[in-house]
């Protein structure tokens, strides 16, 4: 398939998929918290805390690590 999935399919999908919230911050002593800038809309061109989704089988912790360290948001 190619191109973005219809809204009727990636709701019936999302609906069906168990996630947490991977948000976390990354804050270095007298250096404040990580934002990013976002690339693509809702929001483009605004700051933000980076976030993604924790895995079936993750570690918390290690999701907030994989999301802090990718390429985009």
């Amino acid at each position: 398939m190619r191109g973005p999935l219809p809204k009727a399919k990636f709701d019936w999908i999302f609906a069906r998929v168990p996630a947490a919230d991977g948000r976390g911050r990354h804050r270095e002593p007298g250096r404040g918290v990580l934002l990013s800038l976002r690339e693509i809309d809702p929001c483009k061109e605004m700051w933000h805390l980076r976030g993604g989704t924790v895995r079936v089988g993750e570690r918390a912790v290690n999701a907030v690590k994989r999301v802090a360290h990718a390429d985009s948001a």
